[in-house]
């Protein structure tokens, strides 16, 4: 019997163990990367939840500053003649009007879906944006917040915008198990709406209402 002929019969039953133990290993293999994918994907979903639950948080500590501004340009004992003071003041204003603008970019960009009504939620957004401003307009003026009553229109207008929106996020939080793919040209039809002029002017009441 020849060399070859030897060696065939010796391989020839070990073939199909070879080839379940190929197979096996692509199915391991298979089976880790689908693993990983889904271990990127589960820490992926974590990681947006936990800045998504930021963003609310922060929108808290914006109304928090805005409230704490307000007493103290409101004070009677407060003091801003000099131009370090005012200049003091008036930073701590822009900075957290500046950081309700970056929250409307970041509802428009991470919790915006595609069946929102678009009118409501820019309504919403505007109003939110448009009611802090008046903080820097009056500083500027040398006048104290109108905020003489609670039932004050611009003191309502900042207090409803700040509820409505907590309580969209707060919808959306509960809502959402899964991150959703923003469409980039309704978000920047939405952020522009956001912040035109339009919302200068508020109607009690006029705030979103969707789910």
């Amino acid at each position: 019997m020849e060399t070859t002929e030897i060696i065939i019969k010796l391989v020839t039953p070990l073939i199909p163990i070879v080839i379940l133990l190929i197979g096996g290993q692509r199915l391991l293999n298979n089976y880790s990367i689908a693993k990983k994918r889904r271990e990127s994907e589960i820490e992926l979903i974590s990681a947006i939840r936990n800045e998504q639950y930021a963003t609310l948080d922060e929108l808290y500590k914006l109304f928090a500053k805005f409230m704490e501004l307000y007493r103290k340009i409101n004070s009677p004992v407060s003091e801003f003649e000099s131009p370090e003071s005012r200049k003091e003041i008036f930073s701590e204003i822009v900075k957290a009007e500046s950081a309700i603008d970056a929250i409307v970019l970041k509802i428009g960009c991470e919790f915006a879906k595609e069946g929102d009504n678009q009118e409501e939620l820019e309504s919403m957004l505007g109003n939110l944006r448009q009611s802090v401003q008046i903080w820097r307009e009056s500083f500027v003026n040398d006048n104290k917040l109108p905020f003489s009553i609670s039932t004050q229109e611009d003191y309502l207008r900042f207090k409803s915008a700040f509820s409505s929106v907590s309580a969209f996020l707060i919808n959306r939080l509960h809502q959402n198990i899964e991150p959703h793919k923003a469409k980039m040209k309704r978000v920047e039809s939405l952020l522009v709406g956001a912040f035109h002029h339009k919302h200068e002017k508020w109607k009690w009441g006029h705030f979103y209402t969707g789910g």
